[in-house]
């Protein structure tokens, strides 16, 4: 019998770097794509959409699926002060930030980041291990993450990897979170361009047209986004890329 692994996905362009051209089936309403691997795992990836509760919903369908295990891979903020855009980060551990006294907290599955780090390292792809906080809203400013950093001590922020990582927890199946940093803790997102990205992190462009002329200023600011996307995206590619054609991942 497969191995077979779970991947909610939120944006369509992390879909794109971990999928490729690959074609998506569309079945219960969703895009699901399935990759079987040499090694004997099967990779189930969902478009499930962005945010804690698309996140869970995502994972859950999966698990009704049948699936044996759950990753949360895809792109994060930066919150340590030395993390720059294409870092990789192997979760330890996720964290879900409810409000600025309470979180919740997941341990990943100790097998699974062990062989990814191992993997990725036998490729010269560097990678720090740490934990990943999950968060309801982005946080977009320098302050706003030099904060949250405090509070949590996570290397990076994203808006899914908890509901994967809780939903794992309910199905007690093993999780792998892993997490490439776009913007850099000193890089500030504006909201005009964050807003005109719709569920799926498709760029709505009369939106973002109607940003833009309202606010030329905010054209350095997309350049600087789009660099920081293709970087983050290519080490993205090139991690996931290693990990499934090493003999090593295991869950």
């Amino acid at each position: 019998m497969k191995l077979r692994v779970g991947i909610p996905i939120a944006f369509d362009a992390e879909a794109w770097s971990l999928i490729g051209t690959r074609p998506w089936r569309h079945f219960d309403g969703r895009a699901v794509c399935t990759i079987a691997l040499p090694c004997g795992i099967e990779i189930v990836a969902l478009r499930s959409g962005v945010g804690l509760e698309k996140g869970l919903e995502g994972a859950r369908w999966l698990v009704r699926e049948g699936v044996h295990a759950l990753a949360s891979v895809g792109v994060a903020s930066g919150l340590r002060r030395d993390l720059g855009t294409g870092d990789l980060i192997v979760g330890s551990r996720v964290i879900e930030e409810e409000n600025k006294e309470e979180s919740k907290s997941w341990e990943s599955s100790p097998a699974c980041s062990k062989t990814a780090y191992e993997a990725l390292l036998g490729e010269g792809i560097p990678a720090i291990e740490g934990p990943i906080v999950s968060v309801k809203s982005p946080v977009s400013t320098p302050k706003e993450k030099a904060e949250l950093y405090r509070r949590s001590h996570a290397l990076v922020s994203d808006m899914e990897s908890s509901s994967i990582a809780r939903t794992a927890a309910e199905a007690d199946l093993p999780l792998l979170a892993m997490r490439v940093v776009i913007d850099p803790p000193q890089r500030k997102v504006e909201p005009d361009l964050s807003s005109c990205l719709d569920q799926h992190g498709r760029i709505c462009l009369p939106v973002l047209w109607r940003n833009l002329c309202r606010r030329p200023s905010l054209f350095p600011d997309l350049l600087v986004m789009t660099r920081d996307l293709a970087i983050a995206l290519h080490a993205l590619r090139r991690a996931w890329g290693a990990m499934l054609s090493s003999k090593l991942l295991t869950f």
